[in-house]
């Protein structure tokens, strides 16, 4: 969280060095052994993440885009696009404009990859801001993805979804905002906070709320360290001149006017709903039927709560040392004050996203006391806590002095050797009879690319820090730097795919979506369809309005009731919540068990009650009701029949 002094980055000469040789000297030890440390991180962040398009949640969002794009005839009897708030309204207006261009997904991948480039230069900069070093940031990368692949409470993680996402520009936008802050640069951190909100909802309340909190405590540190002999308000106006007023005021006007027309328009649309559902209902079907992955803590997995609080203890130890440190590391008055004011924000910024944690926690999570508490979805800037102890406790572990470095140095070789002397093993006893060994070991044969590729890398780390600890004049620590670079580039190039994943996404299956694929162009554009609730890629690929699916919820409650209506007709049930399974795979599988056991004669009933044009089932259907099936396909795995109901 906190950190030391930094090792100066550069090597020593005896002579004064020329021109020429300072600008070799830094490109070597400093710029070249820079950007080996920031293309680790980026492509462990590939390696454990992985890049989507247009599937799960993503396809969510890109929707509205499309029907916008076509001049709103796709999709036009759908009633999630065209009834519901869509309150990405930028990611929207640009996602529409890719559309239109025909660069959607190429746009898409750049913009995902410079994020995760963005991302990582923020996290280095700010480690280094903080006193660390490039080992600090190093261990910090490793020791995030370790634990849980980066994941924060509510499943949330910057790249979330593996996918460009508003909410990811949004994540990274407010990373950028906390380093400038901490930097002591009010107008850039206004700026960037501002760019968060505009691209997302929950980023911009928080950012306006947090630039607050971290204004106001700010003007009570002036209070509380000015001059005694002065007024208290005295005191107060002498750290805003001595904190230059004019560059908080520019900072404030963009945090607020950047922000605010994002909560203003979901402002409009909450007033303009009529009555939603009872709080307890909304509880039940959006919080715990849903999204219980994201806003329900009792269903998340103990490793997820490990994973997160393992770090904290280490921080705050790391917080604590450094702050009790000052005036004993630093000789320079200016370094010294600089340093001080950026742990000191540190733990402010710290302190202050640990409390939304714990008001979530509290107030919409082992307690539901309010529908707009949920909404804020405070769970997901959780990934802020994380990453800031992650960076804390990598200090403690290699830069506070409790230990020899060698230490953490031999750790990083057996690091790597004891992952893959257990990859091994897992996978010599993958006949055993034990049902964890096997299921883990078919696991790490599905991900074994990864699973070498992250112990490659921990061991190059390993040994690029072994010989870097005492800087060497030859050849072989500039070959080290610049074959370590060049090899991540060529893995990322060559293993790109969704073969990178570690966590994936649920998905559908690929005949589902060559029927999607058929139905785009043998149907008409505005027919509508009734199709198994579970499926996910429907609107997208098909690009066809449905009647309903148990992934496209609205956000607000009052759109609830209409979700929760139409599946119930759909499923046949008046009680969702007993669909409900321990984690959002299984609810999803539930789903899809319900809709196959309808009889074919009720789902055509519920189709012609929406006034759909065709159906889809699992199973083929008795052709006395509406004849032969239109097009139909099936693999080893899975079976779709599509009927046209006017038949």
């Amino acid at each position: 969280m906190v950190f030391g002094r930094s090792s100066s980055l550069a090597v020593e000469v005896s002579a004064t060095p020329g021109p020429g040789q300072r600008i070799f000297q830094r490109l070597r030890f400093e710029i070249l052994p820079s950007t080996f440390a920031i293309v680790f991180g980026i492509t462990l962040t590939l390696c454990v993440r992985g890049y989507q398009f247009g599937e799960s949640n993503h396809n969510v969002y890109l929707i509205d885009a499309l029907r916008h794009a076509w001049g709103g005839k796709l999709l036009a009897r759908d009633w999630f696009t065209t009834q519901t708030f869509q309150y990405h309204a930028v990611f929207g207006f640009l996602t529409r404009q890719l559309y239109r261009l025909g660069i959607v997904e190429p746009a898409f991948l750049l913009g995902q990859l410079l994020l995760i480039f963005f991302m990582h230069v923020a996290w280095f900069k700010l480690v280094l801001r903080l006193g660390g070093t490039r080992m600090t940031y190093l261990i910090s990368v490793l020791m995030f993805y370790v634990l849980a692949g980066g994941l924060g409470l509510g499943v949330y993680e910057f790249m979330q979804d593996q996918a460009f996402l508003p909410s990811n520009i949004a994540n990274v936008a407010m990373l950028w905002g906390l380093y400038f802050w901490i930097a002591r640069k009010p107008a850039w951190s206004g700026l960037w906070l501002g760019v968060a909100g505009l691209f997302h909802l929950n980023h911009a309340l928080i950012a306006i709320g947090l630039w607050t909190a971290l204004n106001l405590w700010r003007m009570w540190d002036n209070r509380r360290m000015g001059d005694p002999s002065t007024s208290r308000w005295g005191r107060i106006w002498s750290g805003v001149r001595r904190d230059q007023f004019r560059f908080y005021l520019i900072g404030s006007i963009l945090v607020l006017g950047i922000s605010i027309g994002n909560v203003l328009i979901a402002l409009m649309a909450v007033l303009s709903q009529r009555s939603g559902l009872p709080f307890d209902q909304y509880v039940a079907l959006y919080v715990k039927l849903r999204h219980a992955h994201h806003y329900y803590p009792l269903s998340w997995p103990l490793a997820l709560w490990i994973c997160f609080l393992l770090p904290i203890p280490l921080a705050i130890w790391a917080g604590w040392r450094r702050l009790h440190e000052e005036g004993q590391t630093n000789s320079d008055v200016t370094s010294q004050e600089a340093e001080h004011y950026a742990c000191r924000q540190a733990v402010h910024i710290f302190a202050l996203f640990g409390f939304l944690q714990i008001l979530a926690l509290l107030g919409a999570g082992f307690w539901y006391v309010s529908q707009p508490l949920v909404e804020l979805s405070l769970y997901r800037f959780s990934i802020y806590v994380k990453l800031f102890s992650c960076i804390g406790a990598a200090w403690l572990l290699y830069n506070a002095g409790i230990w020899d470095r060698r230490i953490v140095r031999v750790g990083l070789i057996a690091l790597p050797l004891l992952l893959g002397g257990t990859f091994i093993v897992v996978l010599l006893n993958s006949n055993s009879n034990s049902a964890a060994v096997d299921w883990l070991a078919a696991f790490i044969w599905r991900h074994r690319g990864v699973a070498g590729l992250v112990v490659i890398l921990c061991a190059l780390l390993a040994v690029y820090e072994l010989i870097y600890a005492r800087p060497w004049k030859h050849w072989r620590h500039d070959l080290l730097h610049a074959g370590g670079i060049v090899a991540m580039a060529t893995v990322v190039f060559f293993a790109w795919g969704r073969w990178l994943q570690v966590v994936t996404l649920p998905e559908d299956e690929a005949v589902y979506l060559q029927m999607c694929k058929w139905v785009a162009g043998n149907t008409p554009t505005d027919a509508l369809f009734l199709v198994p609730p579970a499926e996910q890629s429907f609107r997208l690929h098909a690009q066809r309005a449905i009647i309903v699916n148990f992934k496209g919820v609205p956000q607000l409650s009052g759109e609830l009731v209409q979700w929760r209506d139409r599946l119930r007709d759909v499923l046949d049930t008046q009680h969702l919540e007993q669909l409900r399974g321990g984690d959002f795979f299984e609810t999803l599988n539930n789903v899809d068990q319900r809709y196959r056991q309808l009889s074919p004669a009720y789902l055509l009933s519920v189709a012609r009650k929406y006034g759909a044009d065709y159906l889809i089932t699992e199973r083929p259907m008795d052709e006395s009701l509406c004849g032969p099936p239109v097009y139909e396909i099936a693999s080893n795995d899975a079976a779709y029949y599509l009927y046209h109901v006017s038949r």
